[in-house]
């Protein structure tokens, strides 16, 4: 019986994400990230706390919201690890089971291992922290709205307006410095005011090409939308449009009439959303951020009048591994949905181990960084406190948190990438396609499956041609092989829908002679025990990369890239895990 990725969906929600984080980083690594990550999060906070001009009274009172939110989590984090201690052998007798099956192919009874009485108890073991985690968050919310109670009209418009990030920008339109100003519209406002001096149309329409480049991203930016071509197309025929509407208009301004109206025409070319002020929205900021324990010395300090913080106090460290094998989980269905053959997982072995080393030497610099990054985060953090920012303090530690963002999201990608590039190579074509697809999609396929029926199929067709071949008189294959090859390539891309230009079909061909070559010379015996690892080698290979996969992340207007997260899954020591057991079997 096939893998039931019902079943491994299910096991991936038993536990919260901070039980099942995999602890294995040495302790002073850990310490490092911990502190560095809580600064992260201080900074933003400090900046928001002072824009709000907190009066003696309301620090006092919010302090005393903050101790209550400490015994919460206290008493909740306790009662999440007890239940995750006493469960953790059958949540990893469960995930080795899955492990195993993805290894064997899904040849295991899904069924009977339901019923199992282990199955049993994470069932209701998962009820129990449902109600746990929600019974946590109702008690944190109701403190949140208590200490958004304690805050004026005023301050409560300021949370409204905040929109985070680590160190707002120096604007006269935003004087309190606490967030990203999510209203500005400088950058519209200058690109109409080129516009404005185009003279001619052939001007006026090279000006509108380049508006639209600048326009599109920044739209894209600001309303956090993943980018896709479909999504940049979509925004660029938009903004496309509101812009002529706008040019006409303000073209038949005088230049006082623009001055006064260029702000509405900007927010009129492009709209961006209001920022989110629902009840949720705001409970969240002043929980994440005004009610934020690692500024608990702060507050303290300015209830009490005095002129110094107390101590920080320490970061709290991540929750020690209680089970650890989510990700065994979903690199096991994964693999699994794929269908690799004992070749392929040989193969690429070579290349996750690889991977790894890649991730470990990045992150072995992120580390490094994040232990310079200390300091001056925390002389920001001083400055932040006596409410006296200097550019010095905010330049350097910018600098640092820039150091640190590039390398996760720019260095790391484009290196892991290489070696996504190398795992291509050993898949077929249909194969890398199925990893590619988006997210969702994916969950949605693979829903009630094992492998997947289309990359079933492709190897199925692969299976009989190349048997087929074996057939042939000498005289025959001589003189069919090379439209045999050909005719495969071309009725796998019509039939799998693979993108035509992403096959080689030339190249193709000519490696498909060879994989038929090198099967008609075994003999029925040997042929038998390859049989799955030919039939993978004769599925066509893509020539041309997969497409890139972006998040909702832009710098300076270009969208970050981001690994797949199919890839991501497999560069993993639980993939080496399934690979090797794949690759025994």
């Amino acid at each position: 019986m096939k893998l039931s990725i019902c079943a491994i969906l299910v096991v991936c929600s038993l536990f919260p994400a901070q039980l099942m984080a995999t602890n294995s980083c040495p302790e002073d690594i850990c310490t490092t990230a911990n502190q560095f990550g809580q600064l992260e999060r201080d900074i933003p906070s400090l900046y928001l706390v002072n824009g709000l001009n907190l009066s003696q009274e309301q620090c006092g009172r919010i302090v005393e919201i903050m101790e209550k939110i400490r015994k919460i989590e206290e008493k909740f984090d306790g009662r999440f690890m007890k239940l995750a201690e006493r469960r953790k052998k059958d949540f990893e007798w469960e995930a080795n089971a899955v492990v195993d099956m993805s290894a064997a192919h899904g040849k295991v009874n899904q069924d009977k291992l339901d019923r199992s009485p282990r199955a049993e108890r994470l069932k209701a073991s998962r009820q129990e922290l449902n109600t746990i985690r929600h019974e946590k968050i109702q008690e944190l919310d109701e403190l949140a709205d208590k200490a958004s109670g304690v805050l004026t009209d005023s301050q409560r418009a300021v949370i409204n307006n905040f929109t985070p990030c680590f160190i707002p920008p120096s604007d006269f339109k935003n004087p309190e410095r606490v967030g990203q100003a999510a209203s500005d519209t400088t950058i519209v406002e200058a690109v109409l005011t080129r516009m404005r001096t185009a003279i001619d149309a052939k001007k006026l329409a090279d000006a509108h090409g380049k508006a639209l480049d600048q326009l599109v991203p920044y739209a894209m930016e600001k309303r956090h939308i993943r980018y896709t071509e479909e999504a940049e197309q979509e925004i660029r025929d938009e903004i496309g449009g509101r812009l002529d509407l706008v040019v006409n208009k303000m073209r038949n301004m005088s230049d006082a009439d623009f001055q006064l109206e260029k702000a509405n025409l900007a927010a009129r070319t492009v709209p961006i959303p209001s920022i989110n002020n629902s009840p949720d929205a705001v409970r969240w900021k002043v929980s994440h951020y005004v009610l934020n324990q690692g500024i608990v010395d702060v507050m303290r300090s300015r209830a009490s009048g005095g002129k110094k913080p107390a101590a920080a106090e320490p970061a709290r460290s991540a929750s020690p591994e209680v089970a650890g094998r989510e990700r065994s989980i979903g690199a096991a269905a994964v693999l699994n949905s794929i269908d690799l053959t004992k070749d392929q997982a040989t193969k690429l072995l070579p290349v996750v181990r690889n991977a790894l080393q890649v991730e470990k030497e990045v992150n072995d610099e992120i580390n490094g960084t994040m232990k310079t990054a200390i300091e001056p985060y925390l002389v920001l953090r001083n400055k932040l406190f006596e409410g006296q920012t200097t550019p010095q303090a905010e330049g350097a530690a910018a600098a640092l948190h820039g150091k640190v963002r590039n390398l996760r999201q720019v260095t790391m990608v484009q290196k892991l990438l290489e070696c996504e590039t190398e795992m291509d190579r050993i898949l077929t074509a249909k194969q890398v396609d199925f990893l590619s697809a988006d997210m969702k999609e994916l969950k949605a396929m693979l829903v009630g499956k094992g492998s997947d029926e289309d990359v079933d199929k492709s190897l199925s067709l692969a299976r009989s041609a190349v048997s087929d071949a074996r057939r042939m008189s000498g005289a025959a294959y001589s003189k069919e092989k090379e439209q045999i090859c050909r005719r495969f390539n071309e009725d796998s891309i019509k039939a799998q829908d693979l993108e035509k230009d992403a096959i080689d079909i030339e190249a193709e061909t000519k490696r498909l002679a060879e994989v038929l070559d090198r099967a008609r010379k075994l003999d029925e015996t040997a042929y038998s025990g390859k049989r799955d690892d030919i039939a993978a080698d004769f599925c066509p290979r893509r020539i041309k990369a997969r497409p890139a996969t972006f998040g909702a992340q832009y710098v300076h207007g270009e969208p970050v890239r981001i690994l797949n997260p199919t890839t991501r899954l497999i560069f993993s020591e639980a993939g080496i895990q399934i690979l090797q057991k794949m690759a025994a079997n």
